[in-house]
This record gives C-alpha cells, structure tokens and sequence, in this order.
C-alpha cells in the first residue's frame, strides 16, 4: 500500500475530530 498525502490525512483528521464534536453535543442534549 502506498503511504497516503499528509493532506489526506490531515483533511480525514479533521472530519473525525468534527464527527466526534457533534456526538458529544448530540449526548449532552438528550
């Protein structure tokens, strides 16, 4: 396997990060 862009890496970082926000906020507001 190739090794992937540090772009790619950053920009799939970057949406788990904000995935893992918008869990937590929908947890705190049941």
């Amino acid at each position: 396997m190739q090794p992937e862009p540090a772009v790619l890496k950053k920009r799939r970082a970057s949406t788990t990060l904000k995935w893992i926000f918008i869990f937590k906020t929908m947890l705190l507001n049941e």
